[in-house]
């Protein structure tokens, strides 16, 4: 473990994300783990939702099965404001789509928040905001920002051949 700090175990399926499902929200991550117990537990949840009942039926109910999984640790950030950016909004692909939160990304990824939304044109990146995120807090999404994850999205997407939704997040 990194001495002090905390990480979070979390899933990476062959597949998920791809053309066909999302997978959002099917496989486990395990934030705030300080201890090796505590990493040793996690990674088995971490495995073990691989083969869950909702995501074997979300495999099913699509006919798009998994190809694998790994289980990624990684040093885990004390986000100030983290989101979601959709290279291609689901309702208008001429642009990109912001969803965001104050803190970690989980609260967003799992739905237990109502997220700010912020619409970005792929030409130009003229901003519009739809919804301001449920919770309080103090946001750096400002022009500068904004564009910034526009333009990496672009890149990624560039890059990686197709639409793209890139998980995000800023720390204090």
């Amino acid at each position: 473990l990194v001495p002090g700090g905390v990480l979070i175990v979390r899933s990476s399926a062959a597949g998920e994300d791809s053309h066909e499902a999302s997978f959002a929200g099917q496989l486990d991550s395990i934030a705030q783990v300080t201890t090796p117990d505590q990493l040793e537990q996690a990674l088995r949840a971490c495995w073990a939702s691989y083969w869950s009942e909702r995501s074997l039926a979300y495999q099913r109910a699509r006919a798009v099965p998994l190809g694998g999984m790994g289980v990624i640790v990684q040093q885990q950030v004390a986000a100030q404001v983290s989101g979601v950016l959709f290279t291609r909004s689901p309702d208008n692909e001429a642009v990109m789509l912001v969803e965001y939160c104050f803190g970690a990304g989980e609260l967003l990824v799992s739905g237990r928040v109502n997220p700010g939304r912020i619409t970005i044109a792929r030409e130009g990146l003229q901003m519009r905001e739809l919804a301001v995120p449920e919770q309080t807090g103090s946001t750096v999404l400002d022009q500068q920002c904004l564009q910034q994850l526009a333009h990496a999205a672009i890149t990624l997407e560039r890059e990686l051949g197709h639409a793209q939704d890139i998980e995000w997040c800023i720390d204090a």
